[in-house]
């Protein structure tokens, strides 16, 4: 290779278990599945990618040339995108038209089928240099992260009722339509109304200790 030279969201993972959609972790297949999204992106200008034209579709040079656009995946985008090498664009998930689908009503869009990491990805831009004037890239940034904050809360209360409806009603149609972050949050919903209603039957005769509460018994007594 040769060439020439926030606001922040994040959410707070509760167990080992939580899928991608939260962070990076090394160790987590959802995490190595979502750095695997497809950015479109532009070589900048002066810079150029020797022996690399094999990895674009699109051209027959030998070399990645300057302005040269082609879709990177994600991990890759992102580090080419902190040395200045490329510029991205938003994937159709995240552009305008759909920011503004999400907006009228989130809770009708299907996020599975517009990319199963949605929030993962999203919050993976917030990490990208998405303009070079700062203003502008700090309130593309705010705008995403509004998106992301506001699609996910909205749709949340939508996901909790269902998980606990779901003994008397089909929640297939909504559940595939869900990102992965949102059926691990179903999944709990489930496994809570599951263990209420054993409570109730008389099936569970121990009550258990919260983990969080266990947890602050313990700081408090250190």
């Amino acid at each position: 290779m040769s060439g020439t030279s926030s606001q922040t969201l994040s959410f707070t993972k509760p167990s080992p278990s939580l899928p991608a959609g939260t962070g990076e972790d090394y160790w987590s297949l959802d995490d190595f599945i979502s750095s695997k999204e497809r950015i479109p992106s532009m070589v900048e200008e002066n810079i150029s990618f020797q022996r690399l034209g094999h990895i674009c579709p699109h051209t027959r040079e030998a070399h990645l040339l300057s302005k040269t656009k082609l879709d990177l995946p994600l991990w890759l985008a992102k580090s080419l995108n902190r040395k200045e090498m490329i510029s991205i664009t938003f994937p159709k998930a995240y552009k305008e038209s759909m920011r503004t689908a999400l907006s009228a009503d989130p809770t009708v869009i299907d996020l599975h089928r517009n990319g199963p990491y949605f929030y993962s990805v999203g919050l993976s831009l917030l990490q990208f240099k998405l303009d070079k004037d700062r203003d502008k890239d700090e309130e593309e940034k705010e705008r995403l992260a509004k998106t992301l904050i506001e699609t996910f809360v909205r749709r949340l209360r939508v996901i909790m009722d269902s998980s606990h409806n779901y003994y008397c009603a089909n929640t297939t149609n909504m559940t595939n339509q869900l990102d992965e972050l949102e059926k691990y949050l179903f999944s709990l919903g489930q496994e809570a109304l599951t263990k209420q209603i054993q409570y109730e039957r008389g099936h569970n005769k121990i009550i258990m200790a919260s983990s969080l509460t266990s947890n602050s018994r313990k700081r408090k007594r250190n």
